[in-house]
């Protein structure tokens, strides 16, 4: 909502700031913001205009997370945290687990080998995740490309040789969109896939 002040009424409402405590005028760089302490209401004022500045909450739930695996030889889990104007993430690749029944009838976990893909990865380097965030109409609000073969952390042990990998990270978005993300999708293009063991 637009409405037209002069430059006179912005010397009048700063010089009758003392007897009329119902709003400030505040001069931050080179913005002028006038502030109504009664409602809290925040406007910039710009080319001679008072422009309502628009009100945003952060998401109550603030945490996202999905998991699922790639062609049952990659399990992943994807977590996400908002804050203010962030997405920070943490997604983890290890070799998918299942379970299966072993000679005396109890069923054990079976872990996929991943030392394949940590061999693939490398000539890769185009293998992405896409982390979308959605509205509740299934709109993509915001996406960012998780690229798998460079900034990672690798998780070993003696016996399986290198078992994981996890990735950390953070993109900026617009807390007036942040505003509207209700859920976490992902779309994917390894390439790597197509040399993963039978």
């Amino acid at each position: 909502m637009k409405k037209t002040i002069s430059i006179l009424s912005l010397i009048v409402l700063s010089g009758c700031q003392q007897e009329n405590s119902s709003f400030d005028v505040k001069e931050v760089g080179n913005a002028t913001y006038l502030i109504n302490k009664k409602s809290g209401e925040l406007s910039v004022v710009e080319n001679g205009n008072v422009i309502a500045l628009q009100e945003y909450k952060l998401p109550e739930k603030n945490k996202l997370s999905l998991s699922g695996d790639f062609d049952e030889k990659i399990h992943f889990e994807l977590k996400t945290k908002f804050i203010f104007d962030r997405i920070y993430y943490k997604l983890i690749l290890k070799g998918y687990s299942s379970k299966e029944l072993n000679d005396q009838g109890l069923y054990i976990d079976k872990i996929e080998d991943f030392n394949w893909f940590v061999n693939e990865i490398k000539n890769n380097e185009y293998d992405q995740i896409s982390i979308q965030l959605t509205d509740s109409d299934g709109f993509t609000l915001k996406e960012e490309e998780i690229y798998l073969a460079k900034n990672y952390v690798r998780f070993s042990d003696k016996e399986h040789g290198i078992t994981g990998f996890q990735y950390e990270g953070s993109f900026f978005i617009n807390p007036l969109i942040l505003n509207d993300v209700t859920s976490l999708r992902y779309t994917y293009m390894i390439n790597s896939l197509k040399k993963a063991p039978e």
